[in-house]
């Protein structure tokens, strides 16, 4: 009778152990993914946004950032914060939108809504089951980056959609975080208008560190430091 050899515990043990082998099985379980999602997109693209997330959540769990379609409900449930904004993408009774943003937030945003073409925006709150999320490397161990706004706006006719992050440059993770966004950019950046590593400045001055352009994201890759991280900014002051 013929059928499906498959190794024993032994055999699976070596393959494991065995850092090339295991490479190589990760690379074509990486491509037999890719390979079905393509397939069927179309048929996945027509379920409902709950069923859409399913299939999302197995492309963001690989090592390597994935493509994934931005797919928002129709509402959600977020606590009900003060401090009312306009032109948030989800909006209460009174057209508004309540965020309690620190001072850099609202530095950036206030920045974003009087740019030419600006449109919308929305403060992409992290662990919720709709939130856009970026796989970023800390000391060996996958770890999500979410980045804090999503801005969209219209350039030459087009809807843009833009990622950006205002993070103290002095946090622990911050050279991690920079390093994990610019390597999404490299991956994914065709995808997005500006993908940006923002601090803002002790008079207040917006200093940013677009990834999406080759020669900033090629020298965020190389960062190992605070200090380097730090310098980046200043040279794009």
């Amino acid at each position: 009778m013929s059928g499906v050899a498959r190794p024993t515990g032994l055999e699976l043990y070596g393959i494991i152990q065995d850092q090339n082998a295991w490479q190589r099985l990760e690379t074509v379980a990486r491509r037999g993914i890719e390979e079905l999602f393509e397939r069927y997109k179309d048929h996945i693209a027509a379920l409902p946004t709950s069923k859409r997330e399913e299939y999302n959540r197995i492309r963001r769990r690989s090592k390597e950032p994935q493509t994934v379609s931005l797919m928002f409900p129709d509402t959600i449930e977020v606590t009900r914060e003060e401090s009312p904004w306009n032109h948030h993408l989800y909006v209460d009774e009174n057209e508004r939108f309540g965020w309690n943003a620190n001072t850099w937030e609202v530095a950036v945003l206030k920045a974003e809504m009087e740019r030419d073409g600006f449109v919308a925006w929305l403060r992409n709150f992290p662990r919720k089951p709709w939130s856009f999320c970026v796989p970023y490397l800390r000391r060996g161990e996958d770890r999500p980056l979410h980045p804090d706004l999503i801005v969209f706006r219209r350039e030459k006719g087009k809807l843009r959609v833009d990622l950006l992050d205002p993070h103290d440059s002095g946090r622990t993770d911050a050279v991690d975080k920079a390093v994990g966004l610019a390597r999404y950019a490299a991956r994914h950046g065709d995808s997005f208008g500006r993908i940006e590593l923002i601090v803002v400045g002790s008079k207040g001055e917006i200093k940013r560190l677009d990834v999406n352009r080759e020669s900033i994201r090629e020298k965020v890759k190389q960062v190992g430091s605070d200090a380097h991280l730090d310098a980046l900014y200043e040279g794009q002051a």
